[in-house]
């Protein structure tokens, strides 16, 4: 993060249980355009 250029753009994955503190965390620091959230049925099919 302390190497991303001010039009950079990062994209972040992560477990669900953790995408809470992960988006706060980023949110504080950084302008978020867009979230993108993936679903699955319990067959893991996307």
């Amino acid at each position: 993060m302390r190497v991303l250029k001010d039009d950079g753009t990062m994209y972040l994955m992560t477990a669900t249980q953790y995408m809470p503190y992960l988006d706060i965390y980023v949110s504080e620091r950084y302008h978020v355009l867009c979230r993108i959230v993936w679903t699955y049925d319990s067959s893991g099919v996307q």
